[in-house]
């Protein structure tokens, strides 16, 4: 599997993932949402599938807090700029280093799983 397919996997995962929640409420997606990352991770390295979690957990954190752009242009009256300046560092930095760093771990264990 390439890389960008790999990635791309991991993307979807991250926004089939964030399409479970409110205003979406797609709840019937949490049977397949983590498919696409999970192909990708199969037979990845430590440091790809720390790659690959990482856009997952970014692209997840991102959609799942979606809400606050609009509520902080909103409410708070901060320009979009500002807004997407608060919105950003917290989808990169909330969850998605810490999925990349036990991605990385589990890698070799992982690699040597076998398919049910």
């Amino acid at each position: 599997m390439g890389e960008r397919v790999r990635i791309a996997g991991a993307v979807v995962s991250g926004l089939l993932y964030g399409a479970l929640f409110p205003p979406f409420g797609l709840a019937p997606l949490a049977w397949v949402a983590l498919v696409p990352f999970a192909l990708a991770l199969r037979g990845a390295s430590a440091r790809a599938a720390a790659g690959l979690a990482f856009a997952f957990g970014a692209t997840a954190t991102g959609a799942v807090v979606a809400w606050l752009v609009p509520t902080l242009t909103g409410h708070f009256e901060l320009g979009l700029p500002s807004a997407l300046a608060i919105w950003l560092p917290i989808a990169l930095g909330s969850a998605a280093p810490w999925l990349a760093l036990v991605f990385a771990l589990a890698a070799p264990a992982l690699s040597r799983a076998r398919p049910l």
